[in-house]
């Protein structure tokens, strides 16, 4: 107890305010990217997503991955879906297919470094896609990999 018979808000358990509770299945160390601001596919069924004059056929599990990608400009592909043994088919193999992404890889410390980035078609589609919300502030997206020196520090942020 401190001074005036008041509990002490850090000694306390009734005072402290709960931890989030993690999504099962969601690693510890995935980032979530919120998908509030997009409007795409959220069901597993692929979905028609038009841009401009061109078509292309999403499912929720693509849609977060460009959205993924797009936010932290570059990500290693291995860690896009840590189920998957094969991290160059299925999403991935679907998006390269549809002009989204490119995947790449690069050295790095001597060792090869297998990375996702979205195309500008990629980065076209988050941006039509977005809300335009006044009042939340636009994610920004990237397209490409603009410095391969800097890759290691990029692939690090995510």
């Amino acid at each position: 107890m401190s001074r005036g018979s008041r509990a002490d808000a850090r000694t306390d358990p009734t005072s402290r305010t709960p931890e989030p509770r993690e999504d099962r299945g969601v690693s510890a160390r995935t980032p979530r990217v919120p998908m509030d601001g997009l409007s795409l596919p959220r069901t597993e069924e692929r979905e028609r997503v038009t841009v401009h004059d061109r078509v292309y056929h999403l499912r929720d599990s693509e849609a977060r991955t460009l959205a993924t990608v797009g936010a932290f400009r570059l990500v290693p592909a291995d860690q896009l879906d840590e189920r998957r043994g094969d991290f160059w088919s299925g999403d991935l193999q679907r998006l390269d297919a549809q002009g989204l992404i490119e995947r790449k890889t690069i050295t790095v410390n001597h060792q090869p470094m297998r990375l996702v980035v979205l195309t500008r078609e990629g980065q076209a589609l988050l941006a039509a896609k977005q809300d335009q919300d006044a009042g939340r502030p636009r994610q920004q997206y990237h397209a490409g990999l603009v410095k391969p020196r800097e890759a290691d520090h990029d692939a690090q942020l995510y």
